[in-house]
């Protein structure tokens, strides 16, 4: 709760006014976290069971493996409109690791009090570093004065506002944290907390790759799709893409309708609808025949193929 307010003071801090707009949705914000610390309090008073809890098992340590499965950490942030920062909401299973790790480090009264192992510690977004020091370092961020994500923010990342093409090749204005400032005392504090290996340190024998990029151009088929599909998304019918209308629930998900149907169109117009014919030029056809290339070719060696495709894939029964 205490963040909430204080992400008001960072935009003061970098001379900012801050609007009416902003205050409302500070308020907003309040309420939810009160009314989800409520329900917590609420489910442990109301337990019945007597048994021994994580604070009193004095454990001290704790190393967690894979632990990327817990950077998906609640945080809170104004910037509720850039792109790219995650879940703000974070999930419950983060939020149980935050509360045993908080546990060590109010007994120990120091940081740390847990290892992490991961091969993928950061992967998809700037505030997955942020959520680590918040896990590991709360009090060298509180020392210097970063008691919330925007602070962090306004100290190591860098915002810009681009051109890109969404799910119907339109160009719309995106907002992202792209970059990351003042990096060598970032990486030094980074440091301080973490041991890595490459495979090379670890001597694992990795094949090199070789990539290509095959450059299909949609067929006439495909085309004609790709205008209904920017048509349902600017206005939401449905029967432009030959389904019912959409559900009150389907219509907030309006979007995530059309990245799907995009993903299947692009593979094979009959992900759609099986009445399409087998085009000779779609992205499963130029696949289907590079493929039977290189295992004509080398037949002779009884060559190998691993093929990798979570899309269109037969499923039995």
């Amino acid at each position: 709760l205490d963040t909430v307010e204080e992400n008001l003071e960072v935009l003061r801090q970098q001379g900012k006014n801050v609007s009416r707009a902003m205050l409302k949705g500070l308020e907003k914000r309040k309420h939810n976290l009160e009314a989800k610390l409520e329900k917590v309090e609420h489910a442990i008073k109301s337990r019945t069971d007597d048994v021994v809890d994580f604070k009193q098992m004095g454990i001290d340590h704790i190393f967690i493996d894979e632990s990327h499965q817990f950077k998906n950490l609640t945080f809170n942030t104004r910037h509720d409109r850039v792109a790219g920062l995650g879940n703000s909401e974070g999930s419950q299973k983060a939020l149980n690791m935050l509360f045993a790790i908080r546990t060590i480090q109010e007994r120990t009264g120091k940081d740390l009090g847990a290892t992490f192992l991961s091969g993928t510690t950061i992967s998809n977004s700037l505030t997955e570093l942020y959520l680590l020091f918040k896990y590991l370092r709360p009090k060298e961020l509180e020392r210097q004065d970063i008691r919330c994500f925007d602070a962090w923010a306004a100290i190591f990342a860098k915002k810009t506002t681009d051109f890109e093409f969404n799910v119907t090749n339109n160009v719309v204005q995106k907002e992202r944290f792209r970059y990351f400032i003042k990096v060598p005392e970032l990486a030094a504090f980074y440091n301080e907390i973490t041991d890595y290996r490459t495979a090379e340190d670890v001597g694992v024998d990795r094949p090199n790759k070789n990539e290509i990029l095959h450059h299909i151009p949609p067929t006439p088929e495909q085309e004609d799709f790709i205008q209904k599909l920017m048509q349902f998304a600017k206005t939401g019918d449905a029967t432009l893409l030959g389904r019912l209308p959409l559900s009150e629930t389907e219509e907030k998900a309006k979007m995530l309708i059309a990245t799907d149907y995009a993903r299947k169109m692009a593979l094979d117009m009959r992900m759609i609808d099986p009445h399409y014919e087998d085009h000779p030029d779609n992205k499963a056809s130029h696949c289907a025949k590079i493929i039977a290339e290189y295992y004509q070719k080398y037949d002779a060696q009884k060559g190998t193929q691993f093929v990798f495709s979570d899309l269109g894939t037969y499923q039995p029964g």
